[in-house]
């Protein structure tokens, strides 16, 4: 084989999506799975996970979570996560890396679910693996309740970005067979999220119902059978079980609502109090580094193409990003992991801006 040929199959080979999962599953190995089991517990969320899923596995209990013998109504969200852990216990033993395996998985499966995005709507497996990089040396993802952290927030962000990506394609898609296969998989992602975090899970969702508003897609949606199939799923399995665990554990709910809706929103909780543009400002100091800054160029170099997909795509992250942050922004209690839902739009609206590069510079190089 000469050299040109040689050339020619190793640009093959490299265009094929295959190799770029390989790339990120190989590019996700030391910032999400390198030493997962050393670090000690941290003291109060993820030593309570620990708890909560020894607990399940000792007692067989699936419905109710416990805390030292008694029921847990501190940490009072559904246990999607404890069940993955409490199963890991199981398969691994009682250790600090069974513990975040479940949650460090999710970060990589999230990487993934970026980088099938970009290759399928944005045809470009190449963008896909800047987002996913862009995850990855992203402070935020390493950080407390991050894909290091046996904690609830990398699943429940997996879940509210698939769930999201699931409803952007549906308005995308011409077929009406596959928008509606869309709004189904759309409805049991955020199940899922549900069962993972609770109400948290809802947090996107007025800039989600924007979004459908806007691009003209709600009258659809409502029209669609299995808009209501997926609401009737959705009610049924998260629904179902806070009435269970009302049954088993009378005052959950009255819990849930202290707990995660009014007192955490209209009260300091354990004195994370901090300005409105905490979160804001945090974007760019440390959470998301300097690759914040790429995110209003691949914003103004997106609406330049003036390309329809991109365009789209682009007020669709808008749309669900900034609604979400200036709830947060409001809430009087405020922790620094509950900006972590938007990540993946900040990721995908930075990685435009190599993607735009990309492209104009391909077409100028064809010229």
């Amino acid at each position: 084989m000469n050299v040109n040929g040689r050339y020619q199959k190793l640009i093959n080979t490299a265009s094929r999506p295959v190799f770029f999962y390989f790339l990120v599953i190989l590019f996700s190995l030391i910032p999400f799975f390198y030493h997962l089991g050393k670090p000690v517990l941290n003291h109060w969320d993820e030593s309570r996970r620990a708890v909560n899923a020894f607990e399940m596995m000792n007692s067989g209990e699936l419905i109710v979570t416990y805390y030292d013998g008694e029921p847990e109504m501190w940490g009072t969200k559904p246990p999607l996560l404890t069940w993955m852990q409490a199963l890991s216990f199981k398969v691994l033993g009682t250790n600090e890396l069974a513990l975040r395996l479940p949650v460090a998985l999710s970060g990589l499966l999230l990487a993934l679910l970026l980088l099938w995005f970009c290759g399928s709507y944005l045809k470009s497996y190449l963008t896909g693996l800047a987002s996913a990089m862009i995850l990855f040396t992203s402070q935020a993802m390493i950080s407390v309740h991050g894909a290091r952290s046996g904690d609830f927030d990398l699943p429940l962000i997996l879940f509210t970005t698939a769930g999201a990506i699931f409803l952007f394609l549906s308005t995308e898609s011409e077929c009406k067979k596959e928008r509606g296969r869309y709004i189904i998989l759309f409805f049991g992602a955020f199940t899922l999220a549900a069962l993972t975090k609770g109400i948290a899970a809802f947090m996107l969702a007025p800039g989600m119902l924007l979004y459908l508003i806007l691009s003209k897609n709600l009258v659809t949606w409502l029209r669609s059978r299995n808009f209501w199939i997926g609401t009737a799923m959705l009610l049924f399995l998260f629904g179902g079980y806070y009435f269970l665990r009302e049954l088993k554990n009378p005052g959950y709910l009255r819990a849930v609502v202290d707990n995660e809706m009014t007192g955490r929103y209209f009260e300091t909780l354990e004195e994370n109090q901090a300005p409105f543009v905490f979160f804001i400002r945090g974007f760019y100091q440390w959470r998301f580094g300097k690759w914040f800054y790429l995110v209003p160029l691949g914003i103004l170099l997106g609406y330049w193409t003036k390309e329809r997909k991109i365009t789209g795509l682009l007020n669709f992250s808008l749309l669900v990003t900034i609604p979400y942050v200036l709830i947060i922004s409001a809430s009087k209690t405020k922790l620094e992991w509950y900006d972590l839902p938007v990540f993946p739009f900040l990721v995908i609206m930075a990685a435009l801006f190599f993607h735009v590069l990309s492209t104009k510079y391909k077409l100028i190089l064809n010229n």
